[in-house]
């Protein structure tokens, strides 16, 4: 028979469980194509290939031998030391998924824009201090991962990326965000843990079709854009921050599902007010 004790411990831990896999911070990836080849020779025997994963290889410097594959659509070269790009690969122009992640990168080259069909791409995890606007022209892009990088900041062109669906920023440097972010207005996800940032632009109240954010690990001491504008919300996180109040409208977030606090500085008072305005939310103090 289960007691009432082990059955708030499994709601505890459900909780849990759900909170972490809908955290922004996690090092979420959307899931990989099943691939052609494995191998570049492989691929370079067959006359063509549209998936490659070239992943974790061993690779020095970027294979110019790829540009003898025609149709190439989906390609991985996360986990090689690749170090820079060359201009060369705005020639794999059929490229709809592309994945760099952990290649040691220090730059992109603006070539990387004449990727049109562009919709995937992971630069997570590289050494990446500023984020060409060159690449902000990929108006086909809907996924966009650069966690993990050294950005202080955003090109106001980020405004262009149009199709853009889920952007993952965590753990850079930023110590603030352009206005423009809030005209991305298809933008359902949006990952900003981890950085330096102590406020939000007002403008990005105006993304209506968020479902996610991610705000949590910033020094954020109020939320000064109206949340209550972002009708889609049903996820916030905004633990690790300076936060002692919310504001008085939490009850119209009616969509909201999960709302995580934790070490803030909200009193008892404050905790028994958000209960009270949000009772169908999971709060996480």
């Amino acid at each position: 028979m289960i007691t009432n004790a082990w059955r708030e411990i499994i709601c505890v831990f459900t909780g849990l469980v759900f909170l972490l896999v809908a955290s922004g911070c996690a090092d979420g990836k959307k899931p990989e194509p099943v691939w052609d080849y494995t191998n570049l020779q492989d691929a370079l025997a067959s006359g063509g290939a549209a998936k490659l994963k070239l992943a974790n290889a061993g690779i020095k410097e970027f294979p110019l031998d790829l540009l003898k594959l025609s149709g190439l659509t989906k390609l991985t070269l996360r986990g090689n030391a690749l170090g820079v790009l060359p201009a060369q690969i705005g020639e794999l122009a059929d490229l709809t998924w592309l994945d760099l992640g952990e290649t040691q990168l220090k730059a992109v080259p603006p070539e990387l824009s004449r990727l049109t069909k562009l919709n995937k791409l992971y630069l997570n995890y590289n050494e990446l201090k500023t984020l060409p606007p060159e690449v902000c022209s990929l108006s086909n892009l809907d996924y966009l991962n650069l966690d993990g990088n050294a950005l202080t900041g955003l090109p106001s062109e980020i405004a262009s990326l149009t199709s853009l669906k889920w952007l993952r920023l965590n753990y850079n440097k930023l110590v603030s965000i352009p206005s423009e972010l809030g005209s991305l207005a298809n933008i359902e996800r949006l990952y900003l843990c981890g950085n330096k940032l102590k406020q939000i632009p007002a403008s990005l109240a105006g993304l209506s079709k968020l479902r996610q954010l991610d705000l949590s690990e910033n020094q954020l001491t109020e939320i000064s854009f109206r949340l209550v504008d972002m009708s889609s919300l049903e996820r916030i996180n905004l633990s690790k921050n300076q936060l002692t109040v919310l504001p008085e409208y939490l009850g119209e977030l009616t969509n909201l599902k999960s709302l995580q606090l934790t070490g803030n500085k909200i009193g008892d008072l404050e905790q028994t007010r958000i209960k009270k305005a949000l009772p169908r939310c999971y709060i996480v103090f």
